[in-house]
């Protein structure tokens, strides 16, 4: 997956639209964990500062340059 494809799918998720992903946004594309981990495991690997939310840096850098392809 590379840059554009990871923000549009970052857009997707984040419904609401304050482009941070929570995990009950992240819990409604159960298509987007590709079975690595946990809905949860998933989530928190990709939460690099520990917020508790992925911005879209955060899901860009995760997404396009480490565990999918």
């Amino acid at each position: 997956m590379d840059e554009e494809e990871a923000g549009k799918l970052f857009d997707e998720i984040d419904t609401d639209g304050d482009g941070m992903i929570t995990f009950p946004e992240w819990n409604q594309h159960p298509e987007s964990f590709k079975g690595k981990c946990s809905p949860l495991g998933d989530f928190l690997q990709m939460d690099m500062n520990w917020d508790r939310e992925i911005g879209r840096e955060e899901f860009i850098r995760h997404r396009a340059y480490r565990h999918y392809s």
